[in-house]
C-alpha cells in the first residue's frame, strides 16, 4: 500500500490507507485502534489492582489495598489507588521513557524465569551432586557472559564481525556443554518446557540482546527503582510477609486443634496463653515504626543532651586543672571526675555514626530475622509438644520442664 520509507510512525495504517485514497478506511482504523488502546488500559488497570490485593494480603503493603467490597467483589481501593498512581505517572512522564522501562523491565523478568527453568530442570536440592551443581552454575555463567558480551558488541561496533566470531561460538559451546555434561535432575509430570537447554538458552540470549539496545539513562532509572524496592523489600516486605506467613500457620494449628476439642479427642490447651501467642507475632510494621521513632529522638535530643553535657564537664575540668596549676583551687573537685570517661565523651564523631548504622543494618538484615527464627522455633517445638500430650503419645516429662511465662515470651 506504501512504501516502506514513507510509513508514518504515529500512525502508519491510518496513513496508509490515507495514502491509497481510502479516507473512509482511515477513521475505521483510528476507531479500533482507540478501542484497543482503552481495552488494554483497562486490562492493565484490573491486572495492577489484583497484583496489588495479593501483596497487601501477605502484608507486603498496607492490608487496605486487600479490602474487597461487599456490593461489587471487588477490590476497590486497589483499583482506585492503582488508576490514580498510573495516571499520575502517564500525564508528566515521557512516553518514551515509560517504554523503555516497561521494555528492560519485561526483558528482564523473561531472562530470569529462562535461568529460573534451567536451574529448576538441572538441580534439586539433596540429589544433584556438588560436581554437577558446579558444572551448572559454569555454564549458566557462559550463557549469560557470551550474550552480555554479543549485545554490548553489538551496541559498540558500527561494521565488526570479530566479536560475534567468539561469543557466539562460546554460548553454543556452553549450551551443547550443559545438554551433554549435566543431567537433568527433574522431569515433568504431564507437560513441560521442550528442547531444554536450547530453548531457554535462547531466550535468555534473545532478551539480553534487546536489552542492549536500550539507552543508558533507561537503565540508570531501572536500577535506582530496583534499589529502592529491594530496600524496601529487605527491610519492611520480608519482615511483614514472613509474619503474616506465620499467622496463618499458627490459625491452622489452632483451628486444628479446635476440630479436635469439638469431636471429642482432645481438650483445650490451658497451659497455652492465647494472648501472649497472639503477643508473639507482634514483630510487624508497628514495632519498625517505633524503633524508627525512638531511634530519631535519640539522633535528635538524646545525642545532643548527653554531648552537651560531656562537653560541660570537660570544660568544668580543663577549668579546674587550670586553677590547680596556678595555685587557686584545690584537687578535691578534680579528683571525682573520671578522666577516661571525660576522653570519651569527646569521642561522639561521625565514627559513631558509622558504628550505628553498620550495627542497625546488620541487625534489620540478619539479627531480627535469626532471633525470630529461632523463638518460631521454640514456640511450634511447645505446640507440638502439647498436641502429643494431647493425644497421648508423649508424656509432660519434658514439657513440665518448660516455664510458662518464659514460653509466653520466647516469640516476642
Amino acid at each position: 500500500m506504501q512504501p516502506y520509507k514513507m510509513i508514518g510512525v504515529d500512525a502508519p495504517f491510518s496513513q496508509a490507507f490515507d495514502y491509497v485514497g481510502w479516507d473512509w478506511a482511515r477513521f475505521i482504523v483510528s476507531a479500533g485502534s482507540m478501542k484497543g488502546l482503552i481495552s488494554v488500559l483497562l486490562v492493565g488497570a484490573v491486572g495492577q489492582a489484583r497484583y496489588l490485593t495479593h501483596l497487601a494480603r501477605t502484608h507486603m503493603m498496607p492490608p487496605w489495598f486487600a479490602k474487597v467490597d461487599p456490593k461489587t467483589g471487588t477490590p476497590v481501593n486497589a483499583t482506585v489507588t492503582m488508576l490514580f498512581a498510573t495516571a499520575v505517572i502517564a500525564f508528566f512522564t515521557d512516553l518514551e521513557i515509560l517504554s523503555n522501562l516497561l521494555s528492560i523491565s519485561t526483558l528482564f523478568i523473561f531472562m530470569l524465569v529462562a535461568v529460573a527453568l534451567l536451574v529448576r530442570r538441572y538441580y534439586v536440592s539433596g540429589e544433584t551432586t556438588v560436581e554437577n551443581r558446579n558444572k551448572l552454575i559454569g555454564f549458566l555463567v557462559l550463557i549469560l557472559g557470551s550474550s552480555i558480551a554479543t549485545a554490548a558488541y553489538w551496541g559498540v561496533s558500527e561494521k565488526g564481525w570479530v566479536g560475534y566470531c567468539v561469543s557466539l561460538p562460546i554460548w553454543v559451546l556452553s549450551t551443547a556443554g550443559l545438554w551433554y555434561f549435566v543431567p537433568q535432575a527433574r522431569q515433568p509430570n504431564l507437560w513441560g518446557v521442550p528442547l531444554v537447554p536450547w530453548l531457554p538458552s535462547a531466550s535468555i540470549f534473545i532478551d539480553i540482546f534487546l536489552l542492549g539496545s536500550i539507552d543508558r539513562d533507561s537503565f540508570v532509572r531501572f536500577g535506582i527503582w530496583t534499589v529502592l524496592l529491594l530496600a524496601y523489600y529487605l527491610l519492611f516486605g520480608l519482615h511483614a510477609s514472613y509474619d503474616m506467613a506465620k499467622k496463618v500457620e499458627l490459625e491452622t494449628v489452632e483451628e486444628r486443634n479446635l476440630g479436635k476439642v469439638e469431636e471429642g479427642e482432645g481438650s483445650t490447651a490451658d497451659g497455652v496463653d492465647g494472648g501472649n501467642t497472639g503477643n508473639a507475632w507482634s514483630i510487624d510494621s508497628e514495632a519498625f515504626v517505633r524503633f524508627g521513632i525512638w531511634t530519631a529522638f535519640y539522633l535528635l535530643f538524646e545525642l545532643h543532651t548527653s554531648y552537651d553535657t560531656a562537653k560541660t564537664v570537660q570544660l568544668e575540668t580543663v577549668d579546674e586543672i587550670e586553677e590547680v596549676e596556678e595555685g587557686e583551687g584545690s584537687t578535691a573537685g578534680f579528683d571525682s571526675v573520671d578522666a577516661g570517661n571525660t576522653r570519651n565523651a569527646r569521642s561522639i564523631d561521625t565514627e559513631f555514626f558509622v558504628r550505628f548504622g553498620i550495627w542497625t543494618a546488620y541487625y534489620m538484615l540478619f539479627g531480627l530475622h535469626a532471633s525470630y527464627d529461632t523463638a518460631e522455633t521454640v514456640h511450634l517445638e511447645t505446640v507440638e509438644e502439647i498436641e502429643r500430650v494431647e493425644e497421648g503419645e508423649g508424656s509432660t516429662a519434658g514439657f513440665d520442664g518448660v516455664d510458662g511465662g518464659n514460653t509466653g515470651n520466647a516469640p516476642r
